[in-house]
């Protein structure tokens, strides 16, 4: 072999310098314009802009191609056509301020987008929509065949609305009547990987027997966060397995995922009991600090597809710091009557007024009959369950604290340290605790009772008493608008699990409270807030590791950030039209309140910044 010159070194690295940068010069940006476009235009400037998003998606077939679309409506079914790559993705993102609507044609049952078989793609700020109704409708589809490799899709800042299969919410759907606003399908033999969706509002669609955001089958890596999910008819987000969408049934399972600071509200089926968080035969699962009020369950962890080569449909699943209140049935599910839920952590949430009842058969008007609530807390067949540091606090007409199905089979459960309360009931009689062990059903009339008689060491170190909340906000049967931090003197302080192990992961109890409290190490406190003074502390690596929210949320007057790190920060309060409508100073993580009471109903993003970093989330203003 004959020996490099320096010569030869030279042409070499300038070769490889002028593939390098002609690699990002190729990359285009595209813009699109609904009132000054046209497809015969190069649509590289805004001068030349395209008419169509279709025609952007046509031309942007490079890694790192840009489409920017201008406010306006854009009716058509939208099909990908290009992968990006890891480094440098393709971006359909909106352009300036205004709203920027995609809609279905008419007539077509097609998905708004649809995006089969291509990676490394963003999409950024849109409206998602249907001017009609049309079973099987579908917002964005998902989907992957064959044994293609999909990854890294990401949608932001969009909303979801009016993706519906019927135009009546009351119509009582077959099970072949559905509509899906986001869903993500793993068909290939090759799993799709790290799906995120956030920041993003979906409400008002009638999803039929779907549901509203879906990860479903073969999908090794995917997050919810920060999204807002409200007023939908059947279950808001659902990770799903082993419904057959893929042929091979050891791999036909969502897994990997995070659902994670959302806020739910009136996700109400008028035809069955969904959950607002649904895990469905899915596989290691993060659920926490997610708002969740008058749904129908809080969250619900089961499978309804047994199958017999499977051990467990649902497995290593963890629920922590979240707040359930005012659902018409139970605050959390834990366990199904047909499949089999093995290696679940539920802790640390706060469950406030739920089971309170309702009705349903598609009638809004109050004439057919209440569906009888459950309890506070209801179980079925699990293995290898941890229900541990959660508040239970039921109100006056629901004596039922704990109920299961007739047909459960529960084995190796542990539930200790929580906090149990029914409103006006200091001495804890009259209720029912009752679950089945082993094919023997067992009943209790009160917690004392429930407490020294139980044989299973359920709940021997756990507490009754009222939690003494700042404000259960309690306005009538079913208005309920708390404030769920402890107070001072409350029975939840150091009353956790003395065990308990603090980390981000699953398995673990995090390493901060629903309001990003720092939790303590040693004895944490019951529930979704920790009053003491957490001596763990977090450390911040990056703005993208920092995950701020709004609380409450929606909100009337006040609204206070959670999940600042240190630090004193500037704020602006934006409209969907971008416009800022007014700063605040002096914002830090101990003196977080906004005073939004001026501000007119509808949805408005945040921005914390100061010289260092910078963040950003949505919130409702009612």
């Amino acid at each position: 072999m004959s020996p490099i010159t320096k010569t030869s070194y030279r042409v070499i690295i300038m070769t490889a310098a002028c593939c390098i940068i002609a690699v990002i010069n190729f990359a285009n940006t595209y813009y699109v314009n609904a009132a000054t476009g046209n497809d015969a235009n190069s649509g590289t400037s805004p001068a030349n802009a395209l008419l169509t998003i279709q025609k952007g998606l046509d031309k942007a077939a490079l890694p790192g191609d840009i489409i920017l679309v201008s406010a306006g409506i854009y009716k058509q079914n939208l099909i990908w056509k290009f992968s990006g790559n890891t480094a440098n993705k393709i971006t359909l993102q909106k352009n300036g301020s205004g709203v920027v609507f995609i809609k279905s044609a008419d007539a077509s049952a097609l998905p708004v987008i649809q995006i089969t078989n291509f990676s490394n793609i963003v999409i950024d700020g849109f409206t998602i929509t249907r001017d009609n109704a049309k079973n099987n409708a579908q917002g964005i589809l998902i989907n992957s065949s064959g044994s293609v490799l999909m990854q890294n899709i990401e949608v932001k800042n969009c909303v979801f609305t009016g993706i519906n299969w019927s135009t009546n919410p009351n119509t009582k759907p077959t099970a072949s009547q559905n509509s899906q606003p986001f869903i993500v399908y793993g068909r290939s033999s090759q799993a799709i990987q790290n799906i995120s969706v956030h920041d993003c509002d979906f409400n008002n669609n009638i999803t039929g027997q779907s549901e509203v955001c879906s990860f479903n089958s073969n999908i090794d890596g995917f997050s919810a966060t920060n999204n807002i999910l409200h007023d939908n008819t059947n279950i808001a987000i659902d990770v799903i397995g082993f419904e057959g969408e893929n042929s091979n049934v050891n791999i036909d399972q969502a897994r990997n995922g995070t659902i994670s600071g959302n806020t739910f509200y009136v996700n109400q089926s008028p035809y069955a009991e969904g959950a607002s968080i649904y895990v469905d035969g899915g596989k290691s699962v993060l659920i926490e600090n997610n708002l969740i009020r008058d749904g129908d369950y809080g969250i619900e962890i089961s499978a309804e597809n047994d199958k017999p080569t499977i051990a467990y449909e649902t497995q290593d699943i963890t629920v922590r710091n979240n707040l359930i209140y005012n659902c018409r049935s139970a605050g959390l599910k834990i366990g199904n009557y047909k499949g089999k839920l093995q290696n679940a952590l539920v802790v640390n949430n706060t469950c406030f007024y739920n089971n309170r009842g309702g009705r349903r058969d598609g009638d809004t008007g109050g004439t057919s009959n209440n569906f009888g609530p459950w309890a506070e807390l209801v179980i079925d067949n699990m293995q290898d369950v941890k229900i541990s540091g959660n508040i239970f606090y039921a109100r006056t007409s629901n004596t039922a604290m704990i109920n299961s199905d007739a047909n459960a089979l529960i084995t190796n459960l542990t539930m200790n340290y929580n906090l149990w309360n029914n409103k006006n009931n200091a001495a804890g009689t009259g209720l029912t605790f009752q679950f089945k062990i082993n094919s023997t059903n067992y009943s209790y009339t009160s917690y004392s009772a429930y407490k020294t008689s139980n044989t299973f060491n359920f709940d021997k170190q756990s507490k009754y008493g009222n939690p003494n909340f700042t404000n259960e906000g309690i306005v009538g049967n079913n208005s309920v608008n708390p404030d769920l931090h402890i107070q001072t003197g409350s029975l939840a302080l150091a009353g956790g699990d003395p065990l308990a192990v603090t980390g981000a992961g699953r398995g673990f109890w995090g390493t901060t409270d629903y309001f990003s409290n720092n939790r303590i190490v040693g004895i944490i406190d019951i529930g979704a807030h920790e009053l003491s003074t957490g001596s763990l502390q977090k450390t911040v690596a990056n703005a993208a590791a920092v995950h701020i929210s709004v609380f409450p949320n929606p909100t009337v007057s006040k609204a206070f950030i959670k999940g600042l790190p240190q630090g004193v920060y500037n704020c602006s309060v934006i409209d969907r039209s971008g416009n800022t409508l007014f700063t605040a100073k002096s914002l830090s993580a101990n003196n977080s309140g906004i005073t939004v009471s001026s501000l007119k109903q509808g949805i408005y993003t945040i921005k914390i910044y100061n010289k260092t970093a910078q963040y950003s989330c949505s919130f409702i203003k009612e």
